[in-house]
């Protein structure tokens, strides 16, 4: 938590003290909103609707053995006093082996949705830093940030949220090339 906080400052420092030489030096400064960005463009749609896919799909799969433990659970709770300690402890085994099945099936849809996205920003995100980069020398901006850490803006002529996403909707694969592989 310190790290964390620790580096924030430090971001902010570095901004504040772009921010001055900017306006000291005569440099231009933009900003983009990376969470607009995200929202509103077609490949962060891409991105959302496949990881919504993936989502829904395992969902799909993971509940009926949920409802299967819960259910599996509630019986062994109702028949647990009349049954003798032979029926009690396969019954425990059972729910305890759907338990850990169920779990396994988590950790391995956690890891897949990791690796999506591990997959699928990347290229995004490198895609948004070199249209920044085109702007940012086609418009003489000597640095361009993300509007979440620009501690304020005097005008919003400086805004190229809506030219990056414009620019990046030009380029959006017309599917994603790595999403489910």
């Amino acid at each position: 938590m310190k790290k964390r906080i620790c580096f924030l400052v430090s971001l902010c420092v570095l901004i504040s003290a772009a921010a001055a030489f900017g306006a000291s030096a005569g440099g231009k400064i933009g900003f983009v909103d990376l969470q607009a960005i995200q929202a509103k463009s077609r490949w962060g749609d891409m991105i959302r609707q496949e990881v919504k896919k993936y989502r829904d799909k395992t969902q799909a799969e993971v509940e009926p053995k949920l409802k299967a433990i819960k259910d599996k659970g509630d019986e062994f709770e109702k028949k647990r006093a009349v049954l003798d300690e032979k029926a009690r402890s396969k019954q425990q085994q059972e729910l305890q082996t759907m338990q850990q099945e169920a779990q396994k099936l988590l950790q391995d849809a956690q890891g897949q949705m990791s690796k999506m996205q591990d997959q699928l920003i990347p290229p995004f995100s490198q895609k948004i830093r070199e249209i920044a980069s085109q702007i940012a020398h086609k418009d003489s901006y000597d640095l361009i940030v993300d509007k979440a850490v620009v501690l304020a803006s005097g005008s919003d002529k400086d805004d190229l949220t809506t030219r990056v996403i414009s620019e990046l909707d030009k380029v959006t694969p017309a599917t994603l090339p790595t999403a489910s592989k």
